[in-house]
């Protein structure tokens, strides 16, 4: 299977039947990261345009430590936000800080 810099698989989604397993409210992106390799590819299923440049700032970042952890795991994480939900422009203009949690 295919895996995006999120960790995204369209193999996976297909098979769940559920193309936003990653990403259920279209909010609080969630990733898996297998390999550290990961960082050089590309996010092919997104809600936010500004998912790619997160997670390659995170994954630089934590370059080190997800080196180690992959070695026998995945790491598995949230890209969280105060907003629980994007219904319309105000609501996504109010989100202003995300937090990664591993």
């Amino acid at each position: 299977f295919q895996i995006d810099r999120t960790g995204f698989s369209p193999e996976i989604a297909e098979e769940c039947g559920d193309f936003d397993y990653l990403d259920p409210n279209e909010v609080n992106r969630r990733f898996i990261i297998l390999t550290p390799s990961q960082i050089d590819l590309p996010v092919v299923h997104t809600a936010f345009s500004n998912t790619s440049q997160l997670m390659f700032e995170f994954m630089s970042k934590n370059q080190r430590a997800i080196d180690a952890l992959t070695i026998k795991d995945v790491i598995y994480g949230e890209i969280e936000d105060s907003v629980p939900k994007v219904n319309d422009i105000e609501d996504l203009l109010s989100i202003n800080q995300v937090e990664f949690k591993v």
